[in-house]
């Protein structure tokens, strides 16, 4: 099984480090591939001082935690995505966020499963008969952790 990860579950993550989701996430005998688009990367430094500001942690401890979590993601370049997955990840995300595109795109190519904490991207998906979008909850049944 593939997991691919969407950024918001890493910032969930780096925010509440003792929470469900970077337990998962940082699982070193996880029974699945953990993937990510480069765009994530992207994304936690734009982010990073946010994150350190909500978290109530120092940025040594919350780079630290990037570090750790990104030992166990493979990051793909998305310009290795192929343009058919492309093109119906903007079929399925174009009412909703084009910036999850990539993530669904990558799902589609590795014929894996989206983790995502974004309600509204999960709904807008599960609508458009996109059922490989799944939340923290489900992904926990999923795997029987917890």
């Amino acid at each position: 099984m593939t997991i691919i990860i969407d950024a918001n579950i890493l910032f969930s993550a780096l925010i509440t480090p003792n929470g469900k989701i970077a337990q998962l996430l940082g699982y070193p005998f996880l029974n699945a591939k953990r993937v990510s688009c480069h765009f994530i990367a992207t994304e936690l430094q734009k982010h990073r001082s946010k994150i350190v500001r909500i978290s109530k942690r120092s940025e040594d401890s919350v780079i630290e935690d990037i570090n750790h979590y990104l030992r166990y993601i493979r990051i793909y370049d998305e310009s290795f995505i192929e343009e058919k997955y492309l093109k119906e990840a903007k079929r399925l995300t174009i009412g909703v966020d084009l910036y999850d595109m990539d993530y669904v795109a990558l799902t589609l190519q590795v014929d894996g499963i989206l983790w995502t904490g974004d309600k509204k991207l999960t709904i807008h998906l599960k609508t458009m008969g996109f059922e490989r979008v799944m939340n923290t909850s489900e992904l926990f049944e999923l795997l029987r952790i917890g």
